[in-house]
């Protein structure tokens, strides 16, 4: 299931409009003269929606209030939006009141709200809010600190590429946080985050080079050859479970960097 975050309100909309292909006429008409900057005419017909209950339209107007954008901005209410939309198991509602509450926008900060509500979010598949779940149990924040069980979290997204997560994973690793420590792995996590998570939120090549500081040149070209493996692999972290039951039959494979 995709997902909707919240980095700008014009991206919020593209993003509903994406993942609802059955969002309802009066929705899709809002969210089409929003696009154009019609702002009066998209929040009156996106209001009418979100008065009949329809949770893509809270979450949607929600973001328009976050974002001030032809309204007066107002968290509080954005808050209320999202909370209602989360109420009827929205998982983009449930993400963005996580958001809510974690940064205390339009509520008091709550870590254990904000955790609850990822939780409820990334069990309905959002990944933003999986990748949430993960950070705060890896930072023992808002629930007790577990790094096994943001090492399960963090795993589903390294199946799908996702730049943070295979970041983190790779740090795990390195520092040997609820795994046995692995630099040749650390070091091929990192290189295939940096790949396919480029972002200026992603340190995967910072922790690269640092890493490859405290690496012998054979551990490094080990660590090519197995992010090239990684890489290439239809599912990470089968690849993956193969090298650690066998680093030697891994390594030794034609993978070409």
């Amino acid at each position: 299931m995709k997902m909707c975050k919240l980095g700008t309100i014009v991206s919020l909309a593209f993003c509903i409009f994406a993942v609802h292909q059955n969002a309802s006429a009066d929705l899709a008409a809002g969210m089409a003269e929003f696009r154009k900057g019609n702002f009066d005419v998209a929040v009156k017909e996106i209001t009418q929606e979100v008065e009949s209950g329809n949770a893509e339209a809270q979450v949607f107007l929600g973001g328009i209030y976050t974002y001030g954008t032809g309204v007066s901005q107002d968290t509080a209410k954005a808050f209320t939006w999202y909370q209602q939309a989360a109420n009827q198991g929205d998982s983009s509602g449930q993400e963005l009141l996580g958001r809510a509450y974690l940064n205390g926008q339009g509520v008091t900060k709550d870590a254990k709200a904000a955790f609850k509500s990822f939780l409820a979010a990334a069990n309905g598949g959002n990944r933003e809010a999986q990748y949430q779940v993960a950070l705060m149990l890896n930072q023992g924040e808002g629930v007790p600190q577990s790094y096994s069980q943001a090492h399960k979290w963090l795993r589903q997204l390294a199946d799908i590429h996702h730049g943070l997560a295979l970041n983190d994973l790779g740090w795990a690793y390195q520092n040997g946080l609820g795994v046995t420590a692995d630099k040749v792995l650390a070091f091929a996590l990192y290189n295939t985050s940096s790949l396919f998570g480029a972002s200026p939120q992603n340190k995967a090549g910072v922790n690269r080079a640092a890493l490859s500081n405290d690496m012998a040149d054979i551990e490094i070209e080990n660590g090519l050859t197995l992010s090239c493996t990684l890489n290439k692999a239809n599912k990470l972290t089968v690849q993956l479970d193969d090298y650690i039951a066998n680093p030697k039959k891994v390594l030794d494979s034609a993978c070409v960097h």
